[in-house]
């Protein structure tokens, strides 16, 4: 080549270079928060329902005897109603509370922290064990008569629900007892106690004595206390109030628990349409199922609901908060997006903070919703100029970010093309999910065809048409979904071996019925749930041409 012509590739693969610089200087951080949502809202929790045996031994080590029913605990938890938590979290603050004997829990509103406490209340001592103080606003001259104590006219001390509860523990030493205070922050727990039984609280070695009675708290009492995070509290409790009661646990605003009620909504929404079937369907129920079976829909209901928690907690505080049981968990349709907004907005504004809270203050949040996961205004150009522009380069600025779009040019097309390839790919896997799902193609050819798109995709990425940083993506992706067909393929496969070996006398007994019914419950959570409905509605078809008399089915 002529000398004189060597400048044309060098300057191309400078130009190809300073475009891809630009590029990647135009390219938003991304938020692993809404990365982790996907693994969050597939994931398979192990809660309070599937813990029976878990919560009966924690009961019996605790109580340091095997009660007579093996299910027990799990019964005194489901009173009035089984709370929707992961098991790990109710083991956690139990045996907490059970360690310290005095503790304080705290959380926002709507976080469940009277639920959960109340739960532990009843796991330390049931019915004739345990006192319960609600407490309400202005009402500590009253608490401290009716549960500590007073001196009648004959100036005899008269002794309180709590000092006679107290006398009751002293008399079964080895059983536990339980005082749970909920509200605790709407009373100035000074006044309620008293003088003598707050120095008590600090130092166990006061004495105090009302009359002749000498007071003492028993070692087998515990007291568990509920206060609410909430900006502009009657009573602001301090380390003072805290170091007396065993100290202060927050009970932080749960996603996961979010995330399990629209579960258990939408499984509550499959057994109503079940119970309608051959009549006309209800547009509420399907209306409230689409949004729960859409993914993305539920996606961005959850991170928008983490996302502007942590907004308000930097903005203000923890106690503007907005927790998982609050009016919020109810706003899942894709209509709702506007009330859920509003929703904190009322809630935060309520305590007319300075500077109020404005619903532009979530475009940061939509935007990351709205562009897969993209962090608005944080890429690297756009920084840079941030910068500059604070130390008065602005004008300089401009002149390179001219210089470096010409060079992006060359660059521009080269990366279009790869961003088109990827698409197509993306959008046959799609389509041929899509086809799984409907159960319009054969597993084993959507199978196939996954492998085949993974052939083709690996020629390119072989013939470097596209980079393996940016094909990684998509490999996790397809590789994913490869799995998922593997594992319906094995779970086809052992459903129809099954039915051939109890057909073979053709006939299918009531006891083969439910094993085929036991089978399909035993792997639901390895499959989606329009399989399992598919599943199910085909063991009922076979029972109703085999089977002795016909069944129902139930959809969870």
């Amino acid at each position: 080549m002529d000398r004189k012509y060597i400048w044309i590739p060098a300057l191309f693969l400078v130009s190809l270079a300073l475009g891809r610089a630009l590029w990647s200087g135009f390219q938003n951080e991304k938020d692993n928060d809404w990365f982790a949502l996907d693994e969050s809202i597939r994931r398979d929790y192990f809660t309070l329902d599937q813990a029976v045996d878990s919560l009966q031994g924690k009961y019996n080590l605790f109580h340091g005897a095997k009660a007579s029913d093996d299910s027990l605990a799990y019964k005194i938890l489901a009173r009035p109603f089984l709370p929707t938590m992961e098991y790990s979290k109710f083991s956690r603050y139990f045996d907490l509370v059970s360690n310290r004997r005095f503790v304080t829990i705290s959380g926002v509103a709507g976080s469940g922290n009277s639920t959960i406490v109340d739960r532990i209340a009843g796991l330390i001592g049931q019915s004739d064990h345990r006192i319960n103080i609600l407490c309400a606003p202005q009402y500590e001259m009253e608490y401290h008569r009716r549960y500590i104590g007073y001196f009648d006219l004959q100036n005899k001390f008269v002794k309180g629900e709590l000092l006679r509860f107290w006398d009751k523990c002293k008399l079964s030493p080895k059983e536990k007892f339980v005082c749970m205070i909920d509200n605790f922050d709407k009373i100035d727990p000074e006044t309620v106690f008293g003088a003598e039984l707050w120095w008590k609280l600090d130092d166990p070695r006061y004495t105090v004595a009302f009359g002749k009675d000498t007071i003492d708290i028993p070692e087998n009492f515990y007291l568990v206390n509920v206060t609410h995070a909430i900006a502009g509290a009657r009573v602001e409790l301090n380390n003072e109030h805290f170091k007396r009661f065993g100290g202060l646990v927050n009970l932080p605003v749960c996603e996961e628990e979010l995330i399990l009620f629209l579960r258990g909504e939408r499984l509550r929404l499959l057994r109503e349409a079940a119970k309608m079937k051959g009549g006309p369907a209800d547009p509420k129920i399907t209306a409230r199922l689409s949004a729960l079976q859409d993914t993305p829909n539920i996606k961005r209901m959850v991170y928008f609901f983490d996302k502007a928690n942590d907004l308000i907690e930097q903005k203000y505080s923890k106690a503007h908060q907005l927790g998982q049981w609050s009016e919020a968990r109810k706003l899942y349709l894709p209509e709702n997006y506007a009330s859920l907004q509003n929703l904190f907005l009322a809630q935060v504004n309520a305590f007319r903070p300075s500077p109020e809270l404005k619903k532009e203050d979530f475009d940061g949040i939509d935007y990351t919703a709205a562009h897969n996961g993209a962090i608005k205004n944080t890429y690297f150009l756009y920084k840079a100029y941030l910068q500059m522009a604070s130390l008065g380069f602005v004008s300089e600025f401009g002149v390179a970010l001219v210089v470096g779009l010409i060079g992006a040019v060359s660059g521009w097309f080269i990366i279009r093309k790869k961003h088109a390839e990827m698409r197509r790919f993306t959008s046959r896997i799609y389509q041929l999910m899509e086809d799984f799902e409907a159960r319009t193609k054969e597993i084993d050819d959507v199978h196939n065809e996954l492998k085949n798109v993974k052939h083709e995709f690996d020629d390119l990425v072989g013939r470097q048409k596209i980079s393996y940083t940016d094909a990684s993506f998509f490999y996790g992706f397809i590789d994913d979904k490869i799995r998922n067909v593997e594992v319906s393929k094995e779970v086809n496969a052992s459903f129809l071996h099954l039915v051939d070996v109890f057909l073979e006398d053709s006939r299918l007994t009531d006891s083969e019925y439910r094993k085929l019914s036991q089978f399909i419950e035993s792997i639901k959570n390895r499959i989606s749930t329009a399989q399992y409905v598919h599943y199910k509605g085909e063991i009922e078809k076979i029972y109703q041409e085999y089977g002795a008399q016909p069944a129902r089915i139930d959809v969870p």
